[in-house]
């Protein structure tokens, strides 16, 4: 019988990831306000709960980028307390016209994934957004190309603000320890004909020819514990767009950590995990940044942190038994204001350049400092020239990973 092995397990004293300066998270003062060009004073901090703070999803249905100069006046308040700058998290002085170099100087040079893992998996793992890695990073300098394109990265968890141990009483927030889940990959996939019939893609998790069942196979083949699998799926008027994340630190290959049972932000995840919709739903917190971009898309994104299973409808399949937790947010059912802010972006995903970060609230002592769940980084999406889902799933099927 052939033996499985924890990814955990299977590393030795020699199976050290690269580092380089900019892999590393910087000790976290909890007195740190912002790392952005813009800083702000205790006094400025918001005094309101995030919960209570819209996403910035304004505008009027069917509005694409071309119109949104025009539409944006008439656009209401992006936030309930009409105090943007009070929790921006984002470089007010970044716009589409930033180095290039600049949007990959506070990422990961090197994925957060065991050698053994990148050997045995990910080389043969297919994403339509493949990780950045540092090979290409430098390749890409050499020839200082005017956009790096199609790919994602993993920002630092240093670069967000969350809750302090004493948020509850002076609102001060902290830069984020190092997120808990690692980034693998990411799909940016058009609807196809089934699709456009109305039959969303809500769990991708499901499908024969997922990532999910891909990788559940490939780690089977190598004798490998298949990890817990974290996906985040955009559900977008025009498609999906999957990320995958897994605890590199998980205890046998698991959702979590042992020993880190009375870390507050391990046991907020343990409940996340665990509890029913609702919970998640008044938990779940997003943060967007656009890095680089039009004025106008980053305005309408905005950067404040947003409770986002109220904001828009919210599923989540799989469970720890299953070894994988899928969300799935439906922007496209999210109403004509979510879908105007989807549109704009798509108008403009080739000169943009988006961080996505989520973490679970923390709400009182017992459960702060928050610390981000998972967080990437996603550069120049050639929309247009995306593969439709029927399309990817010909050529994952073409290659051999068929198995249905």
């Amino acid at each position: 019988m052939k033996r499985k092995l924890s990814l955990r397990k299977m590393m030795n004293s020699n199976d050290k990831i690269p580092t380089s300066p900019t892999d590393t998270e910087p000790t976290t003062s909890p007195h740190t306000i912002s790392s952005s060009s813009t800083s702000v004073s205790f006094a400025e901090e918001e005094e309101v709960e995030e919960d209570e703070v819209e996403l910035p999803f304004s505008g009027h249905k069917h509005m694409f980028y071309d119109n949104c100069r025009s539409s944006f006046e008439s656009f209401p308040s992006l936030y309930e307390d009409n105090d943007e700058a009070s929790s921006d998290q984002s470089n007010n002085s970044v716009g589409s016209s930033i180095p290039i170099i600049d949007e990959i100087e506070k990422v990961r040079q090197h994925q957060r994934v065991e050698p053994i893992f990148i050997e045995k998996i990910m080389n043969s793992m297919e994403v339509t957004l493949p990780f950045f890695f540092d090979k290409q990073m430098r390749l890409r300098r050499n020839q200082k190309l005017s956009k790096i394109s199609s790919v994602c990265s993993e920002p630092l968890g240093s670069d967000f603000q969350v809750r302090g141990a004493t948020y509850t009483n002076d609102h001060i927030k902290i830069e984020s320890d190092v997120p808990m889940f690692a980034l693998l990959g990411v799909d940016h996939l058009r609807n196809g004909n089934e699709q456009k019939k109305g039959n969303l893609m809500l769990n991708s998790c499901s499908r024969p020819l997922s990532y999910y069942e891909r990788l559940k196979k490939k780690c089977h083949d190598v004798g490998i514990v298949a990890p817990f699998l974290l996906v985040i799926n955009f559900v977008l008027p025009w498609g999906n767009f999957i990320s995958y994340f897994y605890r590199s630190e998980g205890t046998n290959s698991g959702p979590y950590v042992e020993g880190h049972e009375e870390i507050h932000s391990e046991r907020l995840w343990k409940d996340f995990l665990t509890g029913n919709k609702d919970y998640r739903n008044n938990r779940l917190k997003f943060i967007p940044r656009v890095i680089a971009g039009p004025w106008m898309v980053k305005k309408m994104v905005g950067s404040k942190p947003a409770i986002i299973g109220k904001k828009i409808p919210t599923t989540y399949y799989g469970s720890e038994g299953d070894n994988y937790l899928e969300v799935c947010l439906n922007v496209a059912g999210g109403g004509a204001a979510a879908n105007s802010i989807a549109n704009a972006c798509i108008g403009a995903a080739d000169s943009l350049t988006v961080d996505l970060g989520f973490l679970i609230e923390g709400k009182n002592y017992e459960e702060l400092p928050e610390q981000l769940l998972n967080v990437l980084r996603v550069h120049h999406i050639p929309a247009k020239k995306s593969l439709t889902i029927d399309q990817w799933e010909d050529e994952l099927g073409a290659k051999g990973d068929d198995f249905q």
